[in-house]
């Protein structure tokens, strides 16, 4: 569902959106918003780019993006299963 890699180039694991949000978030500072300690791979520990906190904020500092690759083939498995 929604598969997202982690946007470091090092490690490569992928995650289900919904999962890989509510980790990220969950390492927010609740007091101001902001992640101040850099993020980790959950499975390797392999950090992601510096979020900064001034926006707007490029996406190369986004933790995460969309796999497409992951996506395509699990649409194609899934329309095999359906026929």
């Amino acid at each position: 569902a929604a598969p997202y890699s982690l946007n470091n180039g090092n490690c490569g694991h992928v995650f289900c959106a919904m999962c890989l949000l509510r980790w990220a978030f969950e390492a927010l500072h609740l007091d101001c918003g902001h992640w101040h300690d850099r993020l980790q791979c959950p499975l390797c520990r392999a950090y992601l780019p510096d979020i900064p906190q001034n926006t707007p904020r490029s996406l190369a500092t986004f933790p995460f993006v969309p796999n497409r690759t992951t996506s395509t083939t699990l649409e194609f498995y899934v329309n095999l299963l359906k026929n």
